[in-house]
């Protein structure tokens, strides 16, 4: 950008014309170009060659069957969808493309904006397979690419949940599909707001985080027809309060907002709650209840409209339990008709 202002033919644009500008360009395919704090300096005036960078990881992963024996992360990577900068720079030396070593440090923000990747963490760097340090103490970054991850949900992720108290499940219930891209996207930006809660609770339909100095945590994952969002204490002796569920939800709904307004088609979805005892990710479309309908009941209880399946009986969910956690635009739920 700085470069680009230095130009003969652009001295005399202003810096909100130059923006526009390259927006205008950036909108019809020419360029990649964000004028966020961090982005703007940089500018890929070739979208193909940016595209190229992770176009084999990505979309075509069986080209590197024979290289994968000779990387020892690569199956993980596989797996998990977690890959370090040294296997990134193997892959791309394999297929003589340095030129994105060159420029990793510009190329990794634009792929982190688009929602294709997020950098997890550092680690040390280790030069010989018998050294456990580097004498140098190197590090390299680690980086998560959702639509990689063929991980299921383990039992380690059902305890995880169990342990602690649990909002009942907060539900984005899409009208017509639900373009699974939506969740990769979601749970990339959500690295920019909270820390994983480790690694090994990210699977292919749902992801763990924690707030940054605080003790909640987050889970969000993804069926057929629904993005889910609950959250829950490390212990039952931690209080969950509704200004923090609140806060989360808030956060979170902004970002699917800004996925299905910008989706070519205006993706539809309708907000609503399930059971907190239904596992996050399970079908609930048998077990929905939308927040229009929730604030409009009559009575304080009713049956959970799957407890004969899931309880063999009788079970009531609390209309007040559902609004308290969730329901943004009152603190009174005595309120609500």
């Amino acid at each position: 950008m700085v470069e680009l202002k230095t130009m003969e033919e652009f001295k005399s644009m202003g810096e909100n014309d130059m923006d526009d500008m390259l927006r205008f360009y950036q909108e019809i395919g020419q360029i990649l170009y964000f004028s966020d704090e961090g982005l703007r300096e940089s500018i890929i005036l070739d979208v193909q060659w940016f595209v190229d960078a992770f176009k084999n990881i990505i979309t075509d992963p069986t080209h590197a069957r024979p290289f994968c024996k000779k990387v020892k992360d690569w199956e993980i990577f596989m797996k998990t969808g977690r890959i370090s900068d040294s296997t990134l720079h193997k892959v791309w030396k394999k297929n003589n493309s340095e030129s994105y070593i060159f420029q990793r440090d510009k190329i990794m923000p634009y792929m982190e904006k688009l929602g294709i990747l997020a950098k997890i963490r550092t680690q040390l760097v280790r030069k010989k397979e018998h050294e456990k340090v580097p004498s140098e103490h190197q590090t390299e970054s680690v980086y998560y690419i959702p639509s990689i991850n063929k991980t299921d949900i383990t039992e380690m992720c059902k305890e995880v949940i169990s342990k602690g108290n649990k909002t009942p499940i907060l539900v984005f219930s899409f009208k017509t599909y639900l373009p699974h891209f939506f969740f990769y996207r979601l749970v990339v930006t959500c690295f920019s707001m909270w820390e994983s809660l480790s690694d090994d609770l990210f699977c292919k339909n749902l992801a763990f985080y924690k707030e940054k100095g605080g003790d909640r945590n987050i889970a969000i994952g993804v069926n057929k027809t629904s993005i889910q969002l609950q959250v829950f204490t490390p212990g039952d002796n931690i209080e969950l309060t509704a200004d923090k569920t609140r806060e989360i939800r808030k956060h979170v709904e902004t970002m699917i907002q800004q996925l299905a307004t910008t989706f070519h088609q205006k993706a539809l979805y309708e907000v609503g709650y399930v059971c907190k005892d239904l596992e996050i990710t399970e079908e609930d479309e048998d077990c929905f209840l939308s927040e229009e309908v929730v604030k409009e009941l009559e009575t304080n209880e009713r049956l959970c409209p799957r407890y004969y399946e899931i309880y063999h009986g009788e079970h009531n969910i609390v209309r007040d339990n559902l609004l308290h956690y969730w329901y943004q635009d009152s603190d009174d739920i005595d309120e609500l008709p």
